[in-house]
């Protein structure tokens, strides 16, 4: 019994999923023709618009011959019993429109034409011609060349130099205090020969001091330039007779 109740189970199972699988096959067909079914439709409609359309332009073209086939076609000429009785009914059909003209010119805006024994407007006579004066053409100018011979002067400002710039060279004696010796009877300094000064006189001597200059200091000294400024007219173009200026 256990045996048949799980052939049962696994039969019933088998048979579920066939079905389940069964409906998804089916419903992806119905998906893949819904754009195919789509398309198809599209397609008609194009080709059913398309023939409205040729039959539109066939209709218009039928139409157009028949007329120029109805315009070509000639009036069938009246015959001589009919010319006739078009011409007894003329005159009565001119006397009945001229009296229907004359009530209605009663009760109703009517031009009457001009009887032909109304005398014609007279036209004005034309104006005689007056003389027409033209004025003289003005004289043409002669032609006028610029002729820059006349100078224009201005004046300028100009630095003039009186004196280069130079250097001066200082040579600067150096002074020293020095104790010297001096001839009591002549006033000779006999600093450097003392003793023979006094064998060869016999004079006497004393030391005195004295300013000597001992050297020199030797520099440079720089001295600028000296000037001064000047005005001057000078030529800064030229003008024509005219103003013009070059």
């Amino acid at each position: 019994m256990k045996n048949k109740k799980k052939i049962i189970m696994v039969a019933v199972a088998a048979a579920l999923l066939i079905g389940v699988s069964g409906v998804g096959i089916a419903a992806a067909l119905n998906t893949g023709s819904e754009p195919v079914k789509t398309a198809q439709n599209s397609q008609k409609a194009k080709t059913t618009e398309l023939n409205k359309k040729k039959d539109v332009k066939t209709a218009a073209k039928a139409k157009l011959t028949k007329t120029a086939s109805e315009t070509k076609t000639p009036t069938p000429e009246k015959s001589d019993g009919n010319k006739k009785s078009d011409q007894v009914t003329q005159p009565a059909h001119q006397e009945q429109t001229k009296q229907n003209n004359a009530n209605s010119g009663n009760t109703g805006n009517h031009v009457q034409k001009p009887s032909p024994t109304d005398p014609e407007p007279q036209r004005p006579a034309d104006p005689e011609p007056q003389p027409q004066h033209t004025a003289a053409p003005e004289s043409a100018k002669p032609s006028h060349t610029h002729d820059f011979s006349i100078p224009v002067y201005g004046t300028e400002t100009e630095y003039v130099v009186d004196l280069p710039a130079w250097t001066e060279i200082v040579n600067d004696p150096i002074y020293e205090m020095v104790e010297i010796c001096v001839c009591d009877s002549c006033g000779t300094d006999i600093t450097a020969s003392v003793e023979q000064h006094m064998l060869e006189y016999g004079h006497g001597w004393h030391s005195e001091w004295k300013q000597v200059q001992t050297g020199t200091n030797t520099y440079p000294v720089e001295h600028p330039e000296v000037g001064h400024n000047e005005t001057k007219q000078t030529i800064t173009g030229y003008k024509c007779s005219c103003g013009a200026v070059q």
